[in-house]
């Protein structure tokens, strides 16, 4: 039924400074494994191409005719596997030295329910704000001491092929938070995600990225964040998940549309009151920020006002119907068989 023991898709786009050491890793950690390798590019501009075709893996470029997302190449990526179990990567990551074989002897020990394993992923220093909390968020959400079942997906996991055929591929109209969506549709069949106690790969950051583009990345997350919630509503098995995960979002959108019901009173009373009274009320947001998150008044004020922002993005997502992954035109050319 299958053709190799293991498939490894990689996504990249514009990854020539970190191909090489993502592609060294995963030949050092599947010695002696019957694994087929998978890059799936989106369009890449630079020698993201020319790098990877020097080495023994199957190279596949999505065309500028489709949507160019993770979600995407990860959809492309399964379609072309023909792996008994298949590790996702971002190209800008470093595969663990044991981690594929730990992964894999778990899989195959595990009852039929275990679908997927994660493990600890890594990030290397940097001085960006929002890659500082991102590693905030990984430590928190993966470093773990036991083997224990856990709601979502990380950016490196293992899946077993079965199951992601018995749920459906990635949605690659997905900009964002596609693991979010697909860990929700795997939860959902039944199955469960386990978080190992070993670290699975290092996330490579880069230091430079804009500011414009972190905003676009917190723009599409937000979107897709709503996306998400709009699905989970459905879904029993889902619904109170997201609700943890989205309630600041959620917050943040009672808070302003409070704010706006308070303009249209303090208009028609021509007073103040309306509008400082809701002032005390946005407060309850950074107060929250802080209790959760544990962080200062500064950071917590900062994030809060970010919510108050995205929380517009939010509700875009959610009133913006998903389209069928079905639909999506796969254009993908093959660069090296």
């Amino acid at each position: 039924m299958y053709r190799h023991r293991l498939s490894i898709v990689m996504v990249s786009k514009n990854e020539e400074e970190t191909i090489a050491h993502c592609i060294d890793s995963v030949l050092n950690a599947t010695k002696g494994i019957d694994t087929e390798i998978i890059l799936v590019d989106s369009k890449s501009q630079d020698r993201t191409i020319e790098v990877a075709a020097g080495y023994p893996i199957r190279i596949l470029q999505i065309e500028k005719t489709s949507q160019l997302c993770p979600a995407a190449g990860r959809h492309v990526g399964f379609l072309n596997s023909s792996g008994k179990y298949i590790q996702f990567l971002d190209a800008d990551m470093v595969v663990e030295s044991e981690w594929i074989s730990r992964a894999i002897s778990y899989l195959e020990s595990a009852d039929d329910s275990v679908a997927v394993v994660c493990g600890q992923i890594a990030q290397t220093k940097t001085s960006s704000r929002y890659y500082s909390r991102f590693a905030e968020y990984l430590k928190k959400e993966t470093i773990t001491d036991r083997t224990r079942q856990v709601g979502s997906l990380f950016g490196a996991f293992m899946i077993s092929a079965a199951c992601l055929k018995d749920v459906g591929s990635f949605n690659a109209y997905m900009r964002a938070s596609e693991e979010g969506e697909i860990a929700d549709r795997i939860r959902a069949r039944g199955y469960k995600i386990m978080l190992l106690p070993y670290l699975s790969a290092l996330h490579n950051v880069d230091m430079d990225k804009p500011p414009f583009e972190i905003w676009k990345k917190n723009f599409n997350t937000s979107i897709a964040a709503g996306q998400v919630m709009r699905i989970a509503i459905f879904s029993h098995q889902a619904l109170f998940y997201r609700l943890s995960v989205c309630k600041f979002y959620l917050l943040s959108a009672a808070v302003m549309f409070l704010g706006l019901v308070a303009v249209y009173f303090a208009c028609i009373s021509n007073s103040l009151a309306p509008i400082l009274s809701w002032l005390a009320c946005w407060l309850v947001l950074p107060v929250a920020l802080m209790a959760v998150d544990k962080a200062d008044i500064v950071r917590s004020m900062y994030r809060a006002v970010g919510y108050s922002v995205f929380c517009i993005f939010f509700l875009l997502g959610f009133f913006k119907p998903l389209r069928n992954v079905q639909e999506y035109p796969i254009h993908a050319r093959i660069i090296k068989s």
